[in-house]
């Protein structure tokens, strides 16, 4: 397994998934510094991929690869998440009276992520190769308040909705017809990213004690009644509480 890191590797925030990235046969960080840099301070997503493509050279063609690439994603301010280059959006742009200048950079780092994700893609079209992306949260940007928001204490469904990508290679399809049918037919599920392990157990084939086919959203077993239940301390139900909140204006 390889883990490629654009975080910071200690701070409050970043303890468990800096011991779990440990357990890896390569671990990689973008920066140099072994304190690592805050969180607002990291550069560009787009520095994983010089790393990858140094580390994909130095595998043997028929090695089987489990990669995990850390982003940086939106989180805090997203002025820092893009390049100069792709402030494609301004606060002319954006409608509404309501933090115009935040919701145009909160878009230019969301293109800067899609650039990325396709770039890993192109990296991995032409192998026998299945890419999942996801996000840990998400931000309510205006959509429900008068400011940006992230707390446990007044969770809105734009905190907590998140994207889950799923792309193969058409090679993988080729190989694997009745894993991609399984993938194909689990998009309109309802799943939590808290059984994520289940489902990325089951595609790869592995057998591990503790798994649950039922949680595994890419079973024909899977569980669609479980309650999605958010927030560390609050426990919302998703679906009777928040999945039809509407974006107020």
């Amino acid at each position: 397994s390889i883990v490629i890191s654009n975080q910071e590797q200690f701070s409050l925030w970043s303890k468990a998934t800096t011991t779990i990235f440990g357990r890896s046969d390569e671990l990689h960080w973008t920066s140099s510094s072994k304190a690592g840099n805050s969180l607002d301070t990291m550069k560009p997503d787009g520095n994983i991929l010089p790393i990858l493509d140094e580390t994909l050279g130095a595998q043997s063609a028929d090695k089987s690869l489990f990669i995990t690439l850390h982003l940086m994603g939106n989180h805090i301010h997203y002025f820092n998440r893009y390049p100069s280059e792709f402030e494609r959006f301004k606060a002319s742009d954006i409608r509404g009276d309501k933090g115009k200048q935040t919701l145009a950079q909160n878009a230019n780092a969301v293109l800067y992520t899609d650039f990325v994700l396709n770039e890993v893609i192109k990296r991995f079209a032409n192998t026998d190769s299945i890419i999942i992306y996801i996000s840990d949260h998400g931000d309510d940007v205006f959509d429900t308040g008068d400011k940006p928001l992230r707390t446990d204490s007044k969770i809105t469904r734009f905190m907590v909705e998140i994207p889950f990508i799923v792309y193969v290679s058409d090679e993988f399809r080729a190989k694997h017809p009745q894993i991609y049918a399984r993938i194909k037919n689990s998009t309109k599920k309802p799943f939590i990213i808290d059984d994520l392990i289940h489902a990325l157990i089951d595609i790869s084939g592995f057998t591990i004690d503790g798994f649950e086919e039922n949680r595994s959203l890419f079973s024909d077993k899977f569980n669609q009644t479980r309650q999605r239940m958010v927030g560390k301390k609050a426990q919302i139900n998703y679906d009777t509480t928040l999945r039809n909140q509407p974006r107020t204006e």
